[in-house]
């Protein structure tokens, strides 16, 4: 396809795009301006601060894969075994809450796709439980939920990120997709329960994945 042809079908898109947000505004229906991906993927300048504050009750299901580089879940400042991260450390990915936990070994030299849910020191990987302790953090400040990145300092990570959710009491209360805006085809994530987009806070842009069929996202 030629540049010119290529431009057209984009134009010819925004306009579609526009149209039906149009559309969707005069029949009082929710207009749908966001496309989930599969997933997004950081190229280790890149990350994410959430809008849920860790805490010792909530459970948390992150899908991932392609883990490399350092730190991939934070949930307080501190990056100790007393804290709450997620981190990758000699190839393998550790679990820190009241102790280090490896929960994924050898994990850096895995392209396999991991569903990880996590509650306390409660730790099931693709639905084999890793560890079965209940401990509670009871010296740590949690502050809100960092995607790609450390709080206490500049380590990033690197990995394909399908979906992260978080549940309280079983009930889910955020459901983050990943997500490309169909104007502005910024990507990022999507909390389909507020209606809410989170941007990349770092520098470059994520790697978007493929569309998911059939899996358009309203406001």
């Amino acid at each position: 396809m030629s540049e010119l042809s290529n431009n057209l079908q984009i134009a010819i898109n925004d306009v579609q795009v526009c149209e039906n947000y149009a559309d969707a505004i005069l029949n009082g229906t929710e207009p749908i301006v966001h496309k989930e991906l599969e997933y997004i993927q950081s190229t280790g300048t890149q990350y994410i601060d959430l809008d849920y504050t860790f805490n010792n009750d909530c459970k948390f299901v992150l899908e991932g894969s392609n883990f490399s580089g350092l730190s991939v879940m934070h949930g307080s400042d501190l990056y100790t075994s007393s804290g709450a991260s997620m981190s990758i450390n000699s190839g393998n990915l550790y679990w820190s809450y009241v102790r280090d936990l490896v929960i994924i070994p050898s994990v850096t030299s895995s392209n396999l796709k991991y569903t990880i849910e996590i509650q306390r020191n409660l730790v099931t990987v693709n639905d084999t439980v890793v560890s079965s302790d209940t401990s509670v953090n009871t010296t740590t400040t949690f502050t809100p939920i960092r995607l790609f990145r450390a709080r206490s300092n500049n380590n990033y990570s690197s990995y394909k990120l399908y979906s992260f959710k978080i549940y309280e009491n079983d009930v889910l209360v955020k459901n983050y997709v990943p997500a490309k805006h169909l104007l502005t085809e910024a990507v990022g994530l999507y909390e389909t329960i507020s209606k809410q987009w989170f941007y990349n806070a770092g520098t470059g842009t994520f790697i978007a994945g493929p569309d998911k069929e059939d899996e358009d996202v309203s406001l």
